[in-house]
């Protein structure tokens, strides 16, 4: 009798979502509107997991884009307005571990765009 497949331990990624919004400035830019978890499995590139990572609402101008900070790292609440050097773009032919560390050193940023005309 062949042994049964191991289970697939999935993985739990702390997720801040941003919104764009438009207007005249200063008001224009993508603002953080949620926190919570999103779970993928560490097997499978990020791409063939973009439902889970956040999806562009009917309506949007362009895609989603993704980036990480640091585990723990306040999110600004404008993210124009980050500190430098916090939220690098990703890989989303990565592997979700290649990404966030294998421990979830990083967390994800989701930043939709915005619907309709400006």
């Amino acid at each position: 009798m062949a042994d049964a497949p191991a289970p697939v331990l999935m993985m739990d990624i702390k997720r801040h979502v941003y919104n764009a919004r438009g207007g005249a400035p200063p008001h224009r830019g993508s603002y953080h509107t949620a926190s919570d978890t999103a779970t993928v499995d560490p097997t499978v590139s990020l791409r063939d997991q973009m439902e889970k990572l956040g999806q562009s609402q009917p309506g949007s101008m362009s895609d989603p884009k993704f980036a990480r900070i640091p585990k723990g790292k306040e999110p600004p609440n404008k993210w124009e307005e980050r500190e430098d050097g916090c939220g690098e773009e990703i890989d989303l032919d990565s592997k979700p571990d290649e990404v966030f560390g294998k421990n979830g050193e990083y967390e994800l940023v989701a930043l939709l765009p915005m619907r309709g005309m400006d």
